[in-house]
């Protein structure tokens, strides 16, 4: 579903204004409320700045750079994180940053 055009609301009626408001706010609920329906009980989520949005249980990720790709997911209750052989770097760098921070690069021949 494409998003509709953003208009200056400022110039409508306050009622107007606060309807479109509330609507909105409906809106993103139930898009919300499809989401997790369609997700059911869940452990992967999409997360940006402000949201986070669940995704089908056990979900893989992948993200792609210039160079490899690397695909993230649940194995048996444990994260796996494996490059999937793009290009040269076919092989995955583990580099600690802290106690709880590492750092994930591809690499290869």
């Amino acid at each position: 579903m494409s998003e509709p055009p953003v208009r200056d609301v400022t110039k409508l009626p306050k009622w107007a204004q606060n309807e479109i408001s509330r609507l909105t706010a409906d809106l993103k609920h139930y898009k919300d409320a499809a989401m997790e329906m369609e997700t059911g009980d869940t452990n992967v989520f999409q997360q940006d700045i402000l949201d986070r949005r669940p995704m089908k249980r056990d979900s893989s990720i992948i993200f792609v750079t210039d160079d490899t790709e690397f695909q993230i997911g649940f194995r048996s209750g444990e994260l796996q994180v494996m490059t999937l052989g793009r290009g040269k770097k076919d092989r995955l760098a583990v580099r600690p940053q802290s106690s709880n921070v590492i750092v994930l690069e591809g690499w290869g021949r």
